[in-house]
């Protein structure tokens, strides 16, 4: 099983339970239910972490960890938003070149026969 469907596998502990683990918890319940090795659970739990997927909390002496559901959806859907926007700019600054309208879609920005259209 490769790293991304251990991270995969991993989240999906959270979006069932939708519960709140401490390290040790995560460690008994991932080889179980999810097939994950023990010994991989800390660096793919850290690895979760730290791309925002999973959320971490000290409280006294011991570190919480969990992930809900509509966070991840509103993650999508915020990259979603931005993506689309990046994606209407580059149109809209491609079609303003009054030079090679319309045929600026037919071809890849990479190949833009202007540099002023291009740049944009």
């Amino acid at each position: 099983m490769g790293f991304e469907e251990k991270r995969a596998r991993m989240m999906e502990i959270f979006f069932e339970t939708k519960d709140v683990f401490q390290l040790k918890d995560i460690e008994k319940i991932a080889p179980k239910e999810k097939g994950i090795t023990s010994m991989s659970v800390k660096e793919i739990l850290q690895s979760l972490v730290d791309d925002g997927m999973v959320d971490t909390d000290r409280i006294g002496t011991s570190n919480y960890f969990w992930a809900f559901p509509s966070k991840a959806l509103h993650a999508r859907k915020r990259k979603l938003e931005e993506l689309q926007g990046a994606i209407f700019k580059q149109i809209f600054a491609l079609a303003a070149c009054s030079v090679c309208a319309p045929d600026v879609f037919l071809q890849p920005a990479s190949k833009h026969p202007h540099a002023s259209c291009a740049s944009t």
